[in-house]
């Protein structure tokens, strides 16, 4: 298992979608204590709110008001592997967000953190170098705890359970 640092980190849809569900996604950030980049193909998944399920409102999406997060484009051959993964045959094809993240991660030698599985194993599969974590670990690092509080760290972890899109890894080899 790969120990997380306080370096640049991509973020995927899913994990965005848990870090907004816990309603102090700002302090999370703060916590990780890394710059965190957005792709433009995960903000254009990032659509409604995870709680209400309302879409954002507002000229500036929330993820974009946290300090230490920048919203980044495809560039180069990360357009070439984005578009290798997006248009991969069924097994092992990804979407645009999951895609964008990894070419991202790839090719500016970046952390990711990425929850789905087929991602997963293709990451073990194909770009094993790249440090990845899901969002139970980043919820559950001790940094976060550390900057919100054990009560509401837990509270957190337990919003990004009920109103996100995270679930509890049984194996690493999920």
């Amino acid at each position: 298992m790969t120990a997380f640092e306080p370096r640049a980190l991509v973020l995927d849809t899913s994990v965005w979608i848990n870090l907004l569900a816990t309603g102090h996604a700002s302090a999370i950030v703060k916590g990780l204590a890394c710059p965190i980049a957005v792709p433009e193909q995960v903000l254009g998944e990032l659509k409604l709110d995870p709680v209400t399920r309302r879409p954002f409102v507002g000229d500036i999406h929330p993820a974009l008001q946290i300090p230490m997060v920048e919203l980044v484009s495809l560039g180069g051959d990360e357009l070439d592997i984005f578009v290798e993964l997006v248009s991969a045959d069924a097994p092992d094809r990804l979407g645009d967000g999951e895609a964008a993240s990894i070419a991202i991660a790839w090719k500016r030698q970046l952390q990711l953190g990425i929850d789905e599985k087929k991602a997963n194993r293709l990451l073990r599969e194909r770009f094993s170098s790249i440090p990845a974590f899901r969002s139970t670990e980043l919820l559950a690092h001790p940094s976060i705890a550390l900057e919100l509080g054990h009560a509401t760290a837990s509270d957190c972890y337990e919003r990004a359970v009920r109103y996100g899109r995270m679930h509890i890894v049984r194996s690493p080899a999920d």
